[in-house]
C-alpha cells in the first residue's frame, strides 16, 4: 500500500479539475443523453450550446446577441415551410430571466412568431401551455441547478418536449452563421410580425 503523499491515490483532488474531467465526460455522450438531466456547470466555460439548449454566465458569454442569435435561429427551424409559429415562453426566478425572457419573446416577434408569454413557471408546466395553446414549441430560460450568474435556453417542440438530437442540431447549424446572419436569415416585415399575448 502506497503511503500518503504528493502523486499517491490518497491526495485531496482538485474539485475544479475533477468537475471538469466529469464535464468532459459527459459531454461524450451527450447526444444519448435524456435532454434536461443533472450534469454539473462547466468551470471556466461561459457559453454552452448543446443540442438540449444554450447555457452561459449571463453578461460573460451569455449576452442580448447570443440570445438573439440562437432565439433567432431557433424561429428559422420551426418556420421552415412559411409556417407562421406559435411559442410558448417562461422563465424560472432568477435576476437575468425577465430581461432574457423580453428578449427573447421580442425577437421571436421578429422573426414572425406569435408569442404566449406565461411570466414565472416551472418547465412542466410551460410544456403544458404548448399544449394548451396548440403552440409549435417553447422557450424556457432556467438554468436549473447552476449558480444565480447562469441562465439558458431550453428549447421544446409541439409536443412540449425537449428538441431530440437531430432537431436540437439543426438549430444549432442555423445559428453557426453568427448573430447579424442568423438574425437577419429569419427577421420578417412590419405586416407579419409576430403578435403577443400573456398567461399567467
Amino acid at each position: 500500500m502506497r503511503e500518503p503523499g504528493a502523486g499517491s491515490w490518497a491526495c485531496r483532488p482538485d474539485p475544479r479539475r475533477a468537475a471538469s474531467v466529469v464535464w468532459l465526460h459527459a459531454l461524450r455522450y451527450l447526444p444519448l443523453a435524456a435532454p434536461g438531466s443533472l450534469l454539473p456547470a462547466p468551470p471556466d466555460m461561459p457559453l454552452l450550446a448543446t443540442v438540449s439548449g444554450l447555457r452561459g454566465v449571463f453578461a460573460d458569454g451569455l449576452d442580448p446577441a447570443v440570445l438573439v442569435r440562437y432565439t433567432s435561429a431557433y424561429a428559422g427551424w420551426l418556420s421552415r415551410g412559411g409556417l407562421a409559429p406559435r411559442v410558448v415562453v417562461g422563465r424560472d426566478g432568477r435576476v437575468t430571466g425577465s430581461v432574457c425572457a423580453r428578449i427573447v419573446a421580442a425577437t421571436l416577434q421578429a422573426c414572425g412568431c406569435s408569442v404566449v408569454d406565461v411570466g414565472l413557471a416551472t418547465t412542466p408546466t410551460v410544456a403544458m401551455a404548448v399544449l394548451k395553446h396548440g403552440a409549435d414549441g417553447a422557450v424556457i430560460l432556467s438554468a436549473s441547478h447552476n449558480p444565480a450568474e447562469w441562465n439558458a435556453l431550453k428549447l421544446l417542440d409541439a409536443r412540449g418536449e425537449f428538441l431530440g438530437p437531430n432537431e436540437g442540431a439543426a438549430v444549432l447549424a442555423l445559428a453557426d452563421g453568427g448573430a447579424d446572419a442568423a438574425a437577419a436569415a429569419h427577421t420578417v416585415g412590419y405586416e407579419r410580425l409576430g403578435e403577443h399575448a400573456t398567461d399567467d
